[in-house]
């Protein structure tokens, strides 16, 4: 304020300021001038703004936003639940998967250990059906 009562050259002149820099600070003082104003505006419109907006969004006054409410809580509660159901069956799949890995492991190797036995039977059988003739047969083995 004090500056606007005397002339902008004068201001400058006594406080040395540049251009730029005046044009600055009148900026921020006219700012914080507005600032004041806002402020003072605000107190005085503010608690009926409140009263205004607490109107506007009460549940008590709008009783489908209150119906809905309810049911997306309750659609949430429920989804909730669905989700910690499958994440526990999730989990005991995991753990059945685990002993399923496990027989499996157990399988193969008596596979592996009965294949050579199995490859000899074969030699024999191949053998066998090869020296097959009308005195020996050895039934629909050789067919």
């Amino acid at each position: 304020m004090c500056f606007e009562k005397k002339s902008k050259r004068h201001i400058r002149k006594e406080h040395k300021i540049s251009n730029s820099a005046f044009a600055r600070l009148s900026e921020k003082i006219r700012f914080q001038e507005k600032k004041k104003k806002m402020a003072a505006v605000e107190t005085a419109t503010s608690p009926e703004l409140r009263e205004t907006l607490i109107d506007t969004f009460s549940f008590r006054r709008n009783r489908v936003s209150y119906s809905i409410f309810y049911t997306a809580s309750a659609a949430t509660v429920v989804m909730f639940i669905v989700l910690c159901t499958l994440s526990g069956w999730s989990v005991s799949i995991g753990n059945e998967i685990n002993g399923l890995v496990t027989t499996g492991h157990e399988t193969l190797k008596d596979v592996q250990d009965l294949l050579p036995d199995a490859r000899e039977a074969l030699r024999i059988l191949k053998a066998m059906c090869r020296h097959e003739n009308f005195t020996k047969t050895w039934g629909g083995l050789c067919e």
